[in-house]
Formats: structure tokens, C-alpha cells, sequence
């Protein structure tokens, strides 16, 4: 994956350019690409431009967010989240989808738990 990007949008990217441009970023490719290891150095690259940042699997957010909703306390969840200049979703879960609900387990990272302040 990383030989696919464009130089200048990774340069761009790496200096917390899109955050000063209010964009977001997506990274979708096939399991094995190394999606996980350039969001960790976006994650380290925007901390070090003194940002905060938060990092966290897709199924923490879903767990997080439908816990917050559950007990009414969505708002000051998501003004918490105003706090952070990057939020960073990592999709290192497997999932059953066989079983309803899906049941997924994350993949361990150590990098899943972390906040930069």
C-alpha cells in the first residue's frame, strides 16, 4: 500500500496537513497492507505537531458510542471527543458474522488503548 500513495499527499499527511485542512483520512485495502502501521505513524507524526490524539478499534468506537447513548450521556461523550485533533477508527478486529450479533475479537496492538495528550 505504501508504494501506491502519492508522494506529496503522504508528505501532506505525515506534516498534519489535514487537519489544518479539515480532512479526513481513509485508508482501504485488503488485510496485510499495512493500513494499521501508517495510521500508528500519522498517529506519532500529529502527536509530535502537539495534537492530541486518540486510537482505538472500530468495535471499542461501537462498544464506546452505544454505551454513551445507552445511558444518555452522548453529548458530553462527543464534547469529550471535541478535545482530540485526531480520532483514529483501526478496523484490527475479526469478526463472525455467522452469529448474530456478529462476535468480534480484537486483534492484540498495543497501540489500540493509547491517547497522546
Amino acid at each position: 500500500m505504501a508504494a501506491a500513495l502519492d508522494r506529496e499527499v503522504s508528505a501532506r499527511n505525515a506534516s498534519g496537513g489535514f487537519l489544518t485542512e479539515a480532512r479526513n483520512v481513509v485508508l482501504l485495502e485488503p488485510p496485510g497492507t499495512g493500513k494499521t502501521h501508517l495510521a500508528t505513524a500519522l498517529d506519532v507524526a500529529t502527536a509530535r505537531h502537539g495534537h492530541r490524539v486518540l486510537f482505538a478499534t472500530a468495535t471499542d468506537w461501537v462498544t464506546r458510542l452505544t454505551d454513551a447513548h445507552r445511558n444518555a450521556k452522548m453529548p458530553a461523550e462527543l464534547a469529550g471527543l471535541r478535545r482530540y485533533g485526531l480520532i483514529i477508527i483501526d478496523e484490527s478486529a475479526t469478526c463472525r458474522s455467522s452469529k448474530t450479533p456478529p462476535t468480534c475479537s480484537p486483534i492484540s496492538s498495543p497501540r489500540a488503548t493509547n491517547t497522546h495528550p
